[in-house]
């Protein structure tokens, strides 16, 4: 066997590397595009972080280490500790030879000379090519990152699920018709509200969605769930105002009684007595409803005001899908949320559907992504709307 040498990536060695790792990585094969746009233009690409191992000037294997350079995105830092190793791979003749662990431990060791005391594979977001280590499809990698100190932090699954045929089921229309008549809408952002959404995605869920989003050119791509504010505000004002007259017009009757109870226990008294009394006794009636009523149209004008004075807030964001966000990949649904609170509602059940009904309407025969948790609620209803697990994926972790 020839002599190999490992050493930084340089220019030339793109071609080589790219037909190795389709000869290796055969489940995951990549093309030449995408090794120049996520790896090499990437803006944190250091070539002594791509190890790789040569003879007789061709790449028979490599490792990559990276360590973020710039911020994942705006408000984020730098994750001083943190560094990646999204793939690695060793041709099938040079396997068993010792080469994987000696890459793996100079990527490794070029990230622990940057300062990363913690190292995962292959979470690396947003340009990792697997959300973790494959034990099915590679399962002597598996072991290898084992061997070498690596531990599972979760399993994440990809699924899957064919378009062909698809109808919107009738019970999301229904729901839909419920929570529209309650003020939420559903439709694709407009320009002015695309900051909003990013803001929404990145500080509710996770920044590398709300860039997703601003790489996004396509909102017919994107549905978002809104929540008309000025709605529930005039229905807590009709509410306030209902309560109010219902207890101005109760005030209104116990005096309206007490007057008349007054004037027949002055029936016994003299005429002229009598007659001042009850005009009395009715003045006081009649100023103790004008007062009710007063005091209801206070209500009501304050409750109205309330409602107006809230106009402007509109509609708020409270959900968004998207589908072809990474990588132009059109038929790749994500990323995917709705506003922790409103969970459990069916909001995303309905922005669910209503992406896959946009993807099935341009002629897309499937709907996939790569990472989810099986036993969380998105797994839950990904399973109810008929994705299946297709891969399972263990991101793992190494300390020290």
């Amino acid at each position: 066997m020839a002599e190999v040498a490992v050493r930084a990536f340089a220019a030339g060695d793109e071609g080589s590397l790219v037909e190795a790792w389709n000869r290796s990585l055969r489940a995951d094969p990549t093309t030449p595009g995408w090794f120049r746009d996520c790896v090499l233009l990437d803006p944190n690409f250091d070539p002594e972080g791509l190890r790789v191992a040569v003879v007789d000037g061709q790449v028979v294997g490599c490792a990559y280490g990276v360590r973020r350079l710039t911020p994942l995105a705006p408000g984020t830092d730098l994750e001083p500790e943190a560094g990646w190793i999204p793939f690695f791979f060793v041709v099938p003749e040079y396997r068993g030879s010792g080469l994987g662990r000696r890459l793996v431990e100079e990527a490794v060791a070029f990230l622990r000379g940057q300062g990363r005391v913690r190292v995962d594979f292959a979470s690396y977001t947003p340009n990792y090519v697997l959300p973790g280590a494959d034990p099915e499809a590679y399962p002597e990698g598996f072991r290898l990152l084992e061997r070498l100190g690596f531990t599972t932090l979760y399993s994440p699954v990809a699924m899957d699920r064919s378009l062909v045929g698809y109808v919107t089921p009738d019970d999301v229309h229904g729901l839909q018709a419920q929570r529209e008549s309650e003020g939420y809408g559903f439709r694709s952002p407009r320009d002015g509200e695309l900051p909003e959404l990013i803001r929404f995605a990145a500080d509710r869920f996770n920044p590398d969605w709300g860039e997703a989003i601003r790489a996004h050119r396509t909102p017919a791509r994107i549905v978002i769930a809104t929540k008309d504010t000025n709605a529930a505000n005039a229905t807590e004002a009709a509410s306030a105002a209902s309560v109010t007259s219902a207890a101005s017009a109760t005030s209104a009757a116990k005096t309206t009684e007490a007057a008349k109870a007054g004037n027949a226990a002055e029936t016994g008294k003299a005429s002229e007595g009598a007659n001042s009394t009850k005009t009395a006794e009715d003045a006081k009636a009649v100023n103790a409803a004008e007062a009710a009523k007063a005091s209801e149209d206070a209500n009501v004008a304050d409750a109205t005001k309330t409602a107006e004075g809230n106009d402007a807030g509109g509609a708020r964001i409270v959900g968004f899908a998207l589908y072809g966000a990474y990588r132009g990949v059109g038929e790749r649904f994500g990323p995917f949320g709705v506003d922790p609170e409103l969970q459990g509602t069916g909001l995303g059940k309905i922005l669910l559907h209503l992406t896959m009904t946009r993807m099935r309407a341009e002629g897309l025969h499937s709907s996939w992504f790569l990472w989810t948790g099986e036993q969380s609620p998105a797994g839950h209803l990904y399973a109810k709307a008929g994705y299946t697990v297709t891969r399972r994926f263990h991101v793992m972790r190494r300390t020290g």
